[in-house]
């Protein structure tokens, strides 16, 4: 997938643009200097242990019942995506931490005010989110002892966890084959489960609608990961004042790699008004795709009608049919933003604002699919190990630099493949057929060096491919579809307490390859004043 980088698995979807938007909303009034961007520096401790902040993440839970400031019991609406430990905060007003201590049915029990922040009201409806989950690691020994090190960031099991490989099906495949093509088999000679996305990401734009009224959007907030974009925009300044009305915030660009239904669900919307003021949205409506044969015509442009009244924000079109291999557009739409009146700390005191930011995460749901990997050939090995011959040999003489080869019969040869002549490997990527005819390669791949080859020398040449077990409902898949294999990099509390070279979390083992240290970087921006 296009930019995307096998490392961590940034499922963190924070609220940073309403955060952002509060800040920079009382540097409006106050400050004549431009502020900068900058991420959370906090590192909070419990009880001596210190908790790496990764930004917040919507749990999915809110209260069903205002609470007070001294309430340590309160009911929610599901118990099931938090844990006995787990911290969770209000983003509201008070921005209260609590420790989860107890879960009923319908109930959780909570120590308030806990990281340095203070007990509050808090209204029915209110959203909690995550910022950690106390999942204990295991280590291998004499049974199974606590590490002391927890898991930093929550770990699911569902196949959006799956990394870039960064192969791809190197020929189409029909809904019978198990064995597969694939342009490099060394990216995923040892993975045991992969996938074929049914939906590759290309690209989000910010769109005309925020900058109509003159102000100048910036978007700092791009979380790409896997089947889900996380994007945000913002404006600075008082004036001009911000659009209201209905138009296209953001354009997300996909491509169909499946045949089947996309369906495009949108969530974690925020709309703020110039000041950092959160507009209310009355409804958010997903769309979706049909990925066909054939090439039809892409729709135009949709205009911003989300149907209905109030305020919206839509996927649009609701539904369209997309060719397969072909990209698509996902328009993320507002629809009747009005002003939003509220006081201001400035004369007069009270005043009307149009939208200045905006955020949201779209999650996709391809037909994809995964398969078990039962082994993997490198391109010149035949399905015994041995190397495959297909009477094909040098025509003459080559040195270590030339790219295009003479070879006594290249009619049964294919870009894509890779060969081996003598101990060099190389990339075929063209053919010209014929016999005689000539094959262009790429010299020394696969980090063997490139040599001197005489006449007659035997080219042996075949497909990357993996042999798999596909499943019980298989699709034909286009060429060039994303494979994504079960490499994981997980995110722990206290990497120093990790010496065993095998872990367990809850019943799941995973071997250690490696143990890297997080590092900073330097943005090599600064604050321009004090901010407190």
């Amino acid at each position: 997938m296009t930019g995307e980088m096998r490392g961590e698995s940034m499922r963190n979807r924070p609220a940073l643009l309403l955060i952002l938007s509060l800040v920079l909303a009382s540097a409006l009034f106050f400050r004549t200097d431009s502020p900068a961007f900058a991420q959370p520096a906090t590192v909070y401790a419990q009880s001596g242990a210190p908790i790496p902040f990764h930004g917040l993440r919507p749990s999915g839970v809110t209260l069903t019942a205002g609470m007070t400031a001294f309430q340590t019991s309160v009911a929610i609406s599901d118990p099931a995506p938090l844990k006995v430990g787990q911290i969770v905060e209000t983003l509201d007003s008070s921005d209260e931490i609590m420790e989860i201590t107890g879960l009923g049915a319908s109930t959780m029990q909570v120590k308030r005010g806990v990281l340095g922040t203070i007990a509050a009201s808090h209204i029915s409806g209110t959203i909690l989110y995550s910022d950690f989950t106390t999942v204990e690691v295991m280590a291998s020994g004499v049974g199974y002892l606590p590490t002391g090190a927890t898991l930093s960031t929550a770990l699911d099991g569902d196949t959006g966890t799956l990394e870039n490989s960064g192969a791809f099906l190197a020929q189409s495949i029909g809904t019978g084959e198990t064995t597969i093509n694939i342009t490099d088999a060394s990216l995923v000679a040892d993975a045991t489960v992969v996938r074929i996305d049914g939906t590759a990401y290309v690209s989000t734009t910010n769109d005309t609608f925020l900058g109509s009224t003159g102000r100048s959007p910036t978007c700092p907030f791009y979380i790409q990961a896997g089947d889900s974009i996380s994007f945000g925009c913002a404006t600075l300044g008082a004036n001009p004042d911000g659009p209201t009305g209905s138009g296209i915030l953001a354009k997300v660009r996909l491509r169909a790699d499946h045949l089947g239904a996309v369906s495009l669900h949108l969530q974690d919307v925020v709309l703020t008004d110039v000041t950092g003021v959160a507009e209310p949205v009355g409804e958010v409506l997903d769309g979706s795709a049909t990925v066909v044969s054939g090439s039809p015509s892409p729709p135009s442009p949709p205009s911003p009608n989300c149907g209905g009244t109030g305020l919206k924000v839509c996927v649009l079109p609701s539904l369209q049919n997309v060719g397969l291999g072909n990209e698509f557009t996902a328009y993320i739409a507002v629809q009747n933003i009005t002003p939003l009146c509220h006081s201001v700390p400035y004369p007069p005191y009270s005043a009307c604002f149009g939208l200045g930011s905006y955020q949201f995460t779209l999650k996709w749901s391809p037909a994809t699919e995964q398969l078990s990997v039962q082994s993997v050939h490198r391109g010149y090995l035949g399905d015994d190990g041995q190397p495959w011959s297909r009477n094909i040999y040098l025509a003459a003489d080559v040195n270590d630099t030339l790219t295009v080869l003479p070879v006594n019969d290249s009619t049964t040869l294919q870009a894509g493949w890779t060969a081996l002549v003598d101990s060099e490997e190389m990339l075929i990527v063209g053919v010209s057929p014929g016999a005689p005819g000539t094959i262009t390669v790429v010299r020394g791949y696969h980090g063997t060096s490139p040599a001197s080859h005489l006449h007659d020398r035997n080219v042996y040449a075949g497909p990357e491919r993996m042999t798999v077990t596909r499943a019980s409902l298989p699709a034909p898949h286009s060429a060039g579809a994303d494979f994504r294999d079960n490499l994981r990099l997980l995110r722990v509390s206290n990497q120093s307490l990790l010496s065993a070279p095998a872990l367990q979390i809850d019943s799941e083992w995973f071997k250690v390859v490696e143990k890297p240290a997080r590092t900073f970087r330097d943005t090599g921006l600064t604050l321009s004043s004090n901010v407190n």
